[in-house]
């Protein structure tokens, strides 16, 4: 995955396939659109991921374990989320599925941290350290906390110093102003060590942030106190 040019040739394939062949659609208000779910499963069927970090859980992480099981069985997935009945629900329908090994979610509480870029407080996820493989992910996927908890600002940050250089982060409902604003941002701050893709074709928008060189340090969010 270190190769950039490379590597966007396959994201333009996998973007490609997902949208002639999107995924069955959920009813679930919170879920991930058709064509996002057919895109995650495209990139880890295509580029085989070892380890996958997703905030917010739900069918897009049944939909990443089947990939997972299906083409690098060796591959794990942690997702967090906020709200204990999605922890519950979603572990419970990868075990019903046969998915349990590959995948595991992780209550993690909202919190306010405050950003070293600006010193702004964000609402991202409390993550225990244990959690968060040494190495960092290969591949991160952002769909939460919801807007009006918040947001993805905090997550967008989390994620991107959580993932590895020549790893990935997929950000959901790029379109919309906030999320856009949050893509703009990274890019005029992190444009020597992130490359960004937009891609406006699928139903909210997708966002593919390709992180050549590390950005942990200038990234980092200063613990403040709970959300409320």
């Amino acid at each position: 995955m270190s190769d950039s040019s490379a590597l966007w040739s396959i994201i333009a394939a996998a973007a490609d396939e997902a949208l002639a062949n999107p995924a069955s659609a959920s009813d679930d208000g919170w879920a991930l659109p058709a064509d996002a779910v057919a895109f995650l499963e495209q990139v880890v069927g295509r580029l085989s991921p070892p380890r996958i970090l997703e905030f917010g859980s739900g069918v897009s992480t049944c939909a990443l374990a089947r990939s997972v099981a299906t083409s690098t069985p060796s591959s794990r997935i942690v997702s967090l989320d906020h709200d204990p009945d999605f922890v519950a629900q979603t572990n419970a329908s990868l075990e019903a599925a046969g998915l349990g090994e590959y995948a595991s979610v992780h209550l993690a509480p909202l919190v306010l941290r405050r950003s070293r870029l600006d010193n702004r407080l964000l609402t991202t996820y409390r993550v225990p350290d244990a959690l968060l493989d040494q190495h960092g992910a290969n591949l991160a996927v952002v769909d939460g906390p919801p807007d009006l908890m918040g947001g993805r600002e905090g997550s967008v940050l989390l994620a991107l110093a959580s993932t590895r250089a020549g790893g990935m982060v997929v950000l959901d409902d790029a379109a919309r102003e906030r999320e856009a604003s949050v893509i703009d941002a990274i890019e005029k701050l992190f444009g020597e060590h992130v490359d960004v893709h937009r891609d406006l074709r699928f139903e909210r928008g997708l966002a593919c942030l390709l992180v050549r060189r590390s950005v942990t340090s200038h990234v980092a969010l200063r613990p403040s106190r709970p959300a409320s």
